[in-house]
């Protein structure tokens, strides 16, 4: 596995967010995200580990998944402290990032400070039949994806499809969504099991906002909601909160 850091001059040394990118589990790369990686960076003073993880069809789950751990007991190796790391995915990104969040809890080690899921799909049951209301058309493609990434794996394994897994025991969680996206049902509820498994959940609605629309710098609700990411991994990990000047 590869990946990249980005880093904006005010993050400091020791506090790093994981960034798991998008693409319906079978297309993306840390060069492709590098942009809402670097905005993910100022945000937050937080150092970003971006990762290229294996692909579907070629590295159908749990490669995936299997891989982000290795990338977090890597940090761990080389001096990390966990309680200064955050997982951090979008869209399908964010699958795999919850998903490695339990494995970590399961393996009974150290695991993240905090997870942050944005546009999150938590269901995999989606294959067939994949929601109808959907203006980016974007449940079509990751129905298809999930498909190639579930492979022999049922939708119905909680490996794969993290929100039907036990939640208690799991790290803080910042969950945002658009009011417009496909999946906005399976988030709303899957927030509310965390919430009744005793995890601290900080959820967020974007009125209108169609699924990872933080991924398009040029709608001002993206600005928006990545300053939200940072104000709370700023708030949740590492030492120290040094403001930043933001444009409105």
């Amino acid at each position: 596995m590869r990946g990249e850091w980005v880093q904006s001059p005010l993050d400091p040394d020791s506090r790093v967010a994981v960034f798991v990118h998008g693409g319906a589990f079978t297309l993306g790369s840390a060069a492709q995200s590098r942009e809402l990686a670097a905005r993910l960076s100022r945000a937050s003073q937080t150092r970003v580990l971006s990762l290229d993880y294996g692909l579907a069809p070629e590295h159908p789950f749990p490669r995936a998944r299997d891989e982000i751990v290795s990338a977090f007991n890597w940090l761990l190796a080389g001096g990390a402290d966990p309680r200064e790391v955050a997982l951090v995915g979008e869209s399908t990104g964010a699958t795999i990032a919850l998903a490695a969040a339990l494995a970590l809890r399961d393996a009974g080690g150290a695991g993240p400070g905090t997870v942050v899921l944005m546009s999150p799909v938590v269901d995999l049951r989606i294959v067939g039949h994949a929601p109808a209301a959907d203006p980016m058309r974007a449940a079509e493609s990751i129905a298809a994806g999930a498909a190639a990434y579930l492979a022999a794996t049922s939708p119905d394994d909680p490996g794969a499809s993290p929100g039907l897994a036990e939640l208690d025991g799991l790290p803080s969680l910042f969950i945002q969504v658009g009011t417009a996206d496909p999946f906005l049902d399976q988030v709303r509820a899957f927030a509310q099991r965390a919430r009744d498994a005793g995890v601290d959940v900080t959820y967020r609605e974007f009125d209108g906002m169609v699924h990872r629309w933080q991924s398009y710098p040029h709608i001002r609700d993206a600005g928006r909601a990545i300053n939200q990411v940072g104000d709370y991994l700023l708030q949740r990990i590492g030492p120290g909160y040094v403001p930043v000047e933001r444009p409105a």
